[in-house]
């Protein structure tokens, strides 16, 4: 009776491990690669503000997309991975103005605007590390 006792408690234990190692982690991107996409976002600062925009989101995106795999579009993307993102909500804002950019006729955007989703884009992969 005391060795079933044994036995059980062990076999919990060890269930208790694996569930342990299999649980959710949080992605990471290699210091390597963030620093090169962070570089390749801040040279956008040279473009005119929604193009900078344009841009600076489509890196961002091409950084994520080996963290969601399968995944085609950038708002599936971003879906998938703004739950680990300490700025998902800014994240969000800058994707639908993207959207904005992308699709409406007479979008403007101001120096500023695009700083700040430069600066969010690089804060959220920073945070991927």
């Amino acid at each position: 009776m005391d060795n079933y006792i044994i036995g059980f408690l062990l076999g919990v234990i060890f269930l208790g491990f694996l569930l342990f190692l299999l649980r959710k982690r949080k992605p990471r991107l290699s210091p390597k690669s963030v620093r090169s996409f962070v570089s390749r976002i801040e040279a956008t600062k040279k473009l005119d503000p929604a193009h900078s925009l344009l841009e600076s989101h489509k890196i961002f995106i091409q950084a994520l997309k080996p963290l969601a795999k399968k995944k085609k579009t950038a708002a599936e993307v971003v879906k998938i991975v703004a739950n680990y993102l300490p700025n998902k909500e800014r994240i969000w804002y800058f994707h639908r103005m993207r959207n904005r950019a992308a699709h409406e006729v007479n979008f403007n955007m101001t120096a500023g605007q695009a700083q700040d989703a430069r600066n969010n884009f690089i804060r959220a992969l920073k945070s991927l590390r």
